[in-house]
């Protein structure tokens, strides 16, 4: 039987299935230990048998010899001689008594011999087979040795054993020597003068083993069928209710509570397997109970934190995070009217030029989906460079960075950005490009809320905000894209890492204090950049001379910058100031 189908029996065909093995191992053993068992213990009683009978013999043989041949031999007239069966006053020798009662006993079944390889002349006849042969030599060597071997005599099975003779007594070896009839002379006490052997039947014995053997695994068989037996009856109730219990534990599984358990009530280990399972079954019912109530309420908790996710996403979209972390607040809900944190940062103002003008052309619908859509392409850069907006004025941005490098990167980027924006949806169908200006100045700030109870709103207040914006409106009047103060210039980490020139130093509206101003060259398009790049040299040339007040070099400088790149705004400005006659009105 494989194991896939041992494994699909019940339990009680398990725990018999081994039993019939058993029994025919048990039987394989009696067969092999039983007969030879039987043989030889035969062996050992047909051995115990044939000594018994030689000791009885020279028992007699002894008694014979003391109390009957050497009382007779004492009268004169009486002689012992192996022929005294037709002489009155003639008895028998002990040998000779010996021999003469074993053949008496033979005609009854008993066979007992007494041979020697030296015997009397009247029995020189008698001739030792190749047992007594084999005997004797044996014995020769040790004469207290018991020989023996099994033969068939007349179709039954027998034992011959034989046991050596040996002279113990001086007479019998005065006798055997000066004996007329005795053929070896010479004897000595201790010597061996015979064999006697006896031949047992062991048919009957025999036989009687062989039905013990038959009888011995009768009984195994009989045994093994009725352990089988008694098994089965004992095994199939049990069975039964472990079939009920499994149905009963499978259905517990499956969550059928209302099943019943038939021997939750029995006082034995079933009885309290069930009662086990019942407890089971209640705290399994509970669990699932408690299971069921806790993922309704991990369902409606995680609901309401999609909600408050949501929530707050939808107040980052009105109060940016990074607002908050400087405020060091944990979310919107902790903000309190009057919060500020005070900082060092870059403030990004940037608009796009003529929008009332391009606005006035669109209807209100346009309107929203056009500054929607550029919109949407500058927020993501702004986030991009860890940057965040403060508030959208209209189609302006105003955005703060806590590094002055990040905010000059996305300005970059930006005017990037619209460069491929104009390329791509604008001029392709005709429209006109989108021009913006952008201003960075670097500087302490206060971020903070203000308003009232019942409004309030995140704001930035300072100096450096202002300077932020009215550097943006000097892109207008210098006609270039992106303007930085020198307040930025000093904080940017390596500032060669950009094309920068100095555009002037200025006083804006508002401020008493002159604020030098930079062009950054990487956010025009490659021919604008080029452009500027090659006179570049020339144009810093004549900064120097300007400042150091010759102003007919520095003019001659600013006319080969303008002869090399006639839309360089910046250079029409400065040769204005010098008196020259050309054109600085700004394309807006």
């Amino acid at each position: 039987m494989s194991s896939a189908s041992l494994s699909r029996l019940s339990i009680v065909w398990k725990m018999l299935a081994p039993t019939p093995l058993v029994v025919l191992i048990s039987l394989v053993v009696v067969l092999l230990i039983v007969p030879p068992m039987v043989r030889t213990n035969v062996e050992a009683a047909a051995r115990d048998a044939a000594l018994e009978t030689i000791h009885q013999y020279k028992t007699v043989r002894g008694i014979y010899s003391r109390n009957v041949v050497s009382k007779v031999l004492a009268h004169p007239e009486f002689s012992a001689t192996v022929e005294h069966s037709d002489n009155i006053n003639e008895i028998p020798p002990p040998a000779t008594f010996i021999l003469d009662i074993s053949e008496a006993l033979s005609k009854e079944g008993i066979s007992l011999k007494f041979y020697s390889p030296y015997p009397f002349a009247n029995r020189a006849d008698r001739k030792m087979d190749a047992f007594g042969a084999k005997a004797w030599a044996a014995l020769k060597a040790d004469p207290d040795a018991v020989i023996s071997e099994e033969t068939t005599i007349g179709g039954h099975r027998a034992y011959r054993v034989a046991v050596g003779d040996v002279f113990q007594d001086q007479t019998c070896v005065d006798c055997h020597n000066y004996h007329p009839l005795s053929i070896q002379k010479g004897w000595k006490l201790g010597d061996l003068r015979g064999i006697f052997e006896v031949v047992v039947d062991v048919e009957r014995l025999l036989g009687t083993g062989d039905r013990v053997s038959r009888f011995v695994i009768a009984a195994f068989i009989a045994s093994g069928l009725l352990i089988v037996l008694v098994g089965v009856m004992i095994g199939r109730p049990i069975a039964h209710r472990l079939s009920e219990m499994r149905g009963a534990v499978q259905a517990v599984a499956d969550g059928r509570w209302d099943v019943d358990i038939p021997t939750s009530k029995s006082n034995d280990e079933i009885g309290a397997l069930g009662g086990a399972l019942e407890v089971f079954r209640e705290n399994a019912k509970r669990r699932v109970e408690l299971e069921e109530e806790q993922l309704d309420l991990y369902n409606q908790i995680k609901a309401q934190i999609v909600l408050l996710t949501d929530t707050n996403k939808s107040f980052e979209r009105f109060v940016p995070n990074t607002f908050l972390k400087l405020l060091k607040k944990e979310n919107v809900i902790d903000v309190k009217l009057g919060d500020y944190a005070l900082r060092d940062m870059s403030v990004l103002f940037t608009d796009i030029r003529d929008f009332t003008g391009l606005s006035e052309t669109m209807t209100p619908n346009d309107n929203f989906r056009f500054i929607n859509n550029y919109l949407g392409r500058m927020g993501p850069i702004i986030r991009d460079h860890k940057g965040f907006i403060d508030k959208y004025i209209g189609d302006a941005i105003m955005a703060l960075f806590d590094e002055p490098d990040n905010a000059v990167a996305a300005a970059v980027d930006m005017l990037q950005r619209l460069e491929r924006y104009n390329q791509e949806e604008r001029i392709r169908y005709g429209r006109d490009a989108i021009r913006i200006g952008i201003g960075i100045n670097t500087g302490s700030l206060m971020l903070g809320t203000i308003g009232e109870e019942h409004r309030m709103d995140g704001t930035v207040i300072s100096d450096a905000v202002n300077l932020s914006a009215r550097v943006e409106g000097l892109t207008k009047e210098y006609g270039v894209p992106l303007i930085i103060t020198d307040n930025t210039l000093n904080s940017l980490s390596d500032p060669g890492k950009y094309s920068i020139r100095p555009l002037d130093s200025v006083t804006v509206k508002g401020k008493t204090k002159q604020v030098t101003v930079f062009e950054v060259l990487d956010g025009l398009s490659d021919h604008e950049r080029a452009a500027k790049e090659a006179t570049l040299d020339t144009y810093l040339a004549a900064i120097a001379a300007l400042k150091s007040g010759h102003m007919v070099r520095a003019r001659r400088l600013f006319e080969e910058c303008l002869a090399a790149n006639p839309n360089d705004m910046p250079v029409r400005m400065r040769l204005s100031r010098l008196g020259a006659d050309v054109d600085v009105k700004v394309d807006a």
